[in-house]
């Protein structure tokens, strides 16, 4: 899949009703932890695990700056949270399920709700208090 390319985006086998379809929604994560089952959206940020979702834009130029914290930051993490990229134009409902007004949007859930939101660039410093943060209270 052409928009597949770039460093280790495996594009979502299968989308619930937010998103409606798998266009446009990807994993990021190391290759050997390919997904052996298939997940809906809803599935996967009902897991223990924080799922943090960047809603984006292929024309925005402040969300191609997050593609590489994104990255790095999702190595680092390994098995600690999941990141997942939603393209808003290719999923209209999911931008509207969760009043998407700007892209970027970061949306970190974990047990199906959310636990933080935020707008624009973040860096990977702040990513990463705010998953530690989540683990320590969490505890």
């Amino acid at each position: 899949m052409e928009c597949c390319k770039s460093y280790n985006l495996v594009n979502l086998c299968r989308a619930a009703t937010t998103p409606r379809s798998n266009q446009g929604v990807f994993f990021i994560f190391k290759q050997q932890q390919i997904m052996e089952k298939k997940q809906t959206f809803n599935e996967i940020i009902q897991s223990e695990t924080p799922v943090l979702v960047d809603f984006f834009a292929e024309w925005c130029g402040p969300c191609k700056m997050m593609s590489p914290i994104l990255k790095d930051f999702a190595s680092q993490m390994g098995d600690r949270v999941r990141v997942i990229k939603i393209d808003v134009d290719k999923n209209p409902a999911a931008s509207q399920t969760y009043r998407i007004q700007g892209v970027p949007t970061l949306i970190l859930f974990q047990k199906g709700k959310i636990v933080w939101r935020q707008s624009g660039v973040v860096q990977k410093k702040q990513l990463e208090q705010i998953v530690n943060q989540l683990a320590t209270q969490a505890q």
